[in-house]
């Protein structure tokens, strides 16, 4: 069950990335920074905008946030069709060269480890619950609270 949801989270994440990729690739048709920037900047806004709107609604349930952004993936690959195939491919293959420049060499020497730790790092924080007294006693009862309501 928790695998699915995993799942559900991934395909959710990926098809929000594309659809804010979508919108900065038409804001910032020429300039590959900016389109980057631009994905930085609008993907977490999309996402508390569906999130809003969807609480809001009292619907934010896994099964219609994926059809909601299901619609909306569609219907912004539908409307940006031709240029996004192209350009998409292009940005990625521009991205596969870069990571390779950077990371060959004496970099990649520094960058395992860096790369291991913060990935140590980051499953300790998913597995590991915050069990401090300020965690228990307040942040984590007003979140939970919040949830439920």
């Amino acid at each position: 069950m928790i695998l699915l949801r995993f799942l559900a989270a991934l395909v959710l994440l990926l098809g929000w990335s594309l659809a804010a990729w979508t919108f900065a690739q038409r804001l910032f048709p020429e300039e590959r920074v900016l389109r980057g920037l631009g994905v930085l900047v609008l993907l977490p806004w999309m996402l508390s905008l569906a999130f809003w709107a969807l609480a809001g609604l009292g619907q934010f349930r896994l099964g219609i946030a994926l059809g909601v952004s299901a619609a909306v993936v569609g219907a912004l690959a539908w409307w940006r069709r031709g240029a996004v195939s192209r350009c998409l491919a292009d940005d990625l293959g521009r991205l596969g060269s870069l990571g390779r420049e950077a990371f060959s060499g004496w970099t990649l020497v520094v960058s395992i480890p860096v790369v291991a730790l913060a990935g140590l790092r980051l499953l300790r924080g998913t597995l590991a619950p915050p069990l401090a007294w300020d965690a228990l006693t307040y942040r984590l009862f007003k979140a939970g609270t919040w949830v439920q309501t």
